[in-house]
């Protein structure tokens, strides 16, 4: 069995496979941060190789206030932040059915493993913006969970392309808070890896090979 794993950054990935060890038939890819470079690697890394999984982890901030600094979640479904038609009173409204994005952005593959029902599952919101203006993030929180940079570029190009796949965060900070001082990224990338390692364990286990 082929897994990938693809990151944002060298820090995320480096990271990562600190905590990991005898991962075998693993690729790990590093795209880039942001939805274009996402779609752009993951895709051409797709069309290179057959891959039976598709995981995308690293860290990601949170709105909520029941998700603990420093955990992992399992996302379960995206949306791109801004994306519609925003009327005059600032509202955004969805697009009309014929120029919503061709693709149904919720992963069906969550319950393939057994010890994700003690992870929480979230909804993710994909933006290209990151911002303290507090007006903005109220109105982000009443749309998801998490917030990350890549999750909807990687939602649809594994669901355009067929292959199964899961996307993994830890949460390193709250929207909003710019101060570092405040994160807890080690704690996050350490839990994120660690909930790599089971789900690859899971796949190990059932694999032929």
């Amino acid at each position: 069995m082929q897994i990938l794993v693809v990151v944002a950054t060298d820090f995320e990935l480096n990271a990562v496979k600190k905590y990991l060890t005898n991962l075998a038939n693993v690729d790990f890819a590093v795209t880039g941060v942001g939805m274009l470079p996402t779609a752009y690697a993951l895709t051409r890394l797709l069309a290179q190789k057959k891959y039976e999984w598709v995981f995308n982890v690293g860290i990601a901030g949170t709105f909520s206030a029941e998700i603990l600094l420093g955990e992992a979640v399992v996302i379960a479904c995206e949306t791109v932040a801004e994306s519609g038609i925003e009327n005059t009173e600032g509202t955004v409204e969805s697009f009309p059915k014929n120029l919503q994005i061709d693709a149904d952005l919720r992963c069906p593959y969550i319950n393939d493993f057994s010890f994700l029902q003690n992870v929480k599952k979230v909804n993710g919101l994909t933006v290209n913006l990151l911002t303290e203006n507090a007006e903005r993030v109220v109105q982000r929180k009443l749309l998801a969970d998490v917030e990350t940079m890549e999750g909807a570029a990687f939602f649809y190009v594994c669901v355009k392309e067929n292959v199964k796949f899961l996307q993994l965060r830890g949460i390193s900070n709250r929207v909003g808070e710019r101060d570092k001082a405040q994160w807890k990224t080690q704690e996050a990338l350490e839990n994120v890896a660690n909930l790599l390692a089971y789900c690859h364990s899971a796949l190990d286990a059932e694999s032929p090979d």
